[in-house]
């Protein structure tokens, strides 16, 4: 059971992340933000660590 509780949350965490940078594009794109602090380059970095570990659990 511990591997389907470990899965549920790394899906919760990537939909988060989604929902986030979906937002922070969402105002850069209506200029609500004037520089790049590395926001979306980190959200879409963190993504593709939860999308990595969540493969590497559909492989056992």
């Amino acid at each position: 059971m511990g591997i389907f509780r470990r899965v549920a949350k790394l899906i919760r965490t990537q939909n988060e992340l989604e929902d986030r940078l979906l937002l922070h594009d969402a105002r850069h794109c209506f200029g609500d933000y004037e520089v790049d602090d590395g926001t979306g380059f980190e959200l879409r970095s963190r993504m593709r660590e939860v999308g990595k570990e969540l493969r590497l659990l559909g492989e056992h």
